[in-house]
């Protein structure tokens, strides 16, 4: 079963990347002036190239990357608006910030290798558009710190003090006017 589920994913990421480059070839004449092309569709897969991890397309120099839970080291393809992919290599550390390795061997953070190509990066968790609780990521990459619950319990006891006043107050106010 899960063997099935992963050609299906495969088959589904493969069939994507042939419909994008087919339909974004369509207007490589009008962008072959531009060199480098603009980024069109951003993926992240495992590192076998196997499971999708992650996906996003920059919308007027913004991108908003959705990367599962589950996000260790990946390839992201950038697929360019002239049907070319680049591959780049990366990982998530242990603070959670996602960093990239260059050609040079240098490790950069990916909001600023996105940075670097204009790009404004915003990373999000699937569970964030369900609705769910905490989805959204800082743009470095890692997860804000949780804040902890307020304390009403001083406060409960102050207002029950104001009450009793209050009640014992009305009772001299029937006792003046009698």
């Amino acid at each position: 079963m899960m063997v099935s589920i992963r050609r299906s994913r495969l088959w589904l990421v493969s069939g994507l990347l042939v419909l994008l480059s087919s339909a974004l070839g369509y207007g490589s004449a009008q962008s072959a002036a531009a060199t480098p092309s603009a980024i069109s569709q951003v993926l992240l897969m495992d590192p076998s190239a196997t499971r999708l991890v992650g996906s996003g397309a920059p919308i007027g120099g913004r991108l908003v990357l959705e990367a599962s839970e589950r996000v260790g080291e990946f390839l992201m393809l950038l697929i360019r608006a002239d049907g070319s992919v680049e591959t780049v290599r990366g990982a998530r550390d242990l603070l959670g910030v996602f960093r990239v390795e260059l050609p040079e061997g240098q490790r950069v953070e990916l909001t600023r290798y996105f940075m670097s190509l204009d790009i404004v990066l915003t990373i999000t968790r699937p569970s964030s558009r369900a609705g769910g609780g905490g989805g959204s990521e800082t743009p470095g990459g890692g997860d804000p710190p949780p804040r902890p619950p307020p304390d009403d319990d001083d406060d409960d006891d102050d207002d029950d003090d104001d009450d009793d006043d209050d009640d014992d107050d009305d009772d001299d106010d029937d006792d003046d006017d009698d």
